[in-house]
């Protein structure tokens, strides 16, 4: 029996995708780093200077595109696995959905839409 390996494929990607995009950028900034960005009074500022006000904010900003860079490789990846999956059938890939996923989630029971009828109803009334 052959082990599945398809679980460790988007962690994958994700890591080499990544790693591919921190050495380019790395070796941009290198590149570009030995020009300055201004010159004041003949002395020049360089990205680097820059560092010690902005390295929070570029922090938080690198988190957030590594979010949604992740977030969209995993939809593309789940996107090919889809149609990777209709094409071997043969069929659509809505209706792969709908053998697969839609057919297998149970209706919601009656206790289940009456609890979220009233947390979207307190939901509601806090907006207001």
């Amino acid at each position: 029996m052959r082990p599945d390996l398809g679980r460790f494929a988007p962690p994958f990607f994700v890591c080499l995708f990544f790693g591919c995009a921190v050495c380019a950028s790395q070796a941009f900034g290198q590149a570009k780093q030995k020009e300055p960005l201004a010159v004041v009074a003949g002395q020049p500022i360089y990205d680097d200077d820059l560092l010690p006000f902005v390295q929070a904010q570029v922090f938080q900003l690198r988190v957030q595109e590594y979010e949604v860079k992740s977030k969209a490789l995993e939809n593309l990846v789940n996107q090919k696995l889809l149609e990777a999956e209709a094409k071997k059938k043969g069929i659509p890939t809505e209706k792969v959905l709908a053998q697969e996923v839609d057919a297998k989630v149970p209706e919601p029971t009656e206790a289940e839409l009456q609890a979220l009828y009233i947390v979207q109803e307190r939901t509601a009334e806090k907006i207001l």
